[in-house]
């Protein structure tokens, strides 16, 4: 269940990081303090699960999570090589 969830989140953080670039390389000041949103739902989501894993001594859980996450960017890497 929690390799699945870091499939999940790989996807979730791809979507964020996409559009935290795109605000931090547009010129205009307006748009890149919309970038603060993003940053911190990437910055929030891992302290949430990460730390919290920790203080309740889940190590094995982080370890499924980021086998779910590069697991997930292997397979899915050629198929979006692909599309493009």
């Amino acid at each position: 269940m929690f390799i699945i969830m870091g499939v999940l989140l790989l996807g979730f953080f791809k979507y964020l990081f996409k559009y935290f670039k795109l605000f931090l390389l547009n010129p205009s000041w307006v748009i890149k303090t919309f970038s603060i949103f993003p940053s911190l739902c990437l910055i929030g989501i891992n302290y949430l699960i990460f730390l919290k894993l920790l203080e309740y001594n889940k190590i094995e859980l982080i370890f499924a999570i980021l086998t779910g996450i590069i697991g997930s960017y292997f397979i899915f890497k050629d198929h979006e090589i692909n599309n493009e």
